[in-house]
């Protein structure tokens, strides 16, 4: 499980990258990863168990993104938190 940022360039940069112990990765299924974002702080967890964290004050609150590799899909996104720019 990795984060990873896109800057001006468009180039995709890796972070972090840990593997979880006692998670194995499966294709063909799905999984419920969290992540949490709070001020410089980013926090994952895969399968419910603690993964990634970094503390990276480049990174922005204004946009989220997903990606992943070969055959990847997403279902059942649910974003919460504050408004920035209220309208």
């Amino acid at each position: 499980m990795g984060i990873a940022k896109v800057s001006g360039d468009g180039y995709i940069r890796n972070v972090k990258f840990e593997l979880i112990p006692g998670v194995p990765t499966e294709t063909e299924r799905w999984y419920k990863v969290k992540v949490e974002a709070e001020g410089s702080k980013i926090r994952v967890w895969f399968k419910g168990r603690r993964g990634v964290e970094i503390d990276d004050g480049t990174f922005g609150s204004e946009f989220v993104g997903f990606a992943g590799y070969g055959n990847c899909a997403f279902r059942n996104v649910t974003l919460t938190g504050h408004e920035l720019c209220p309208g």
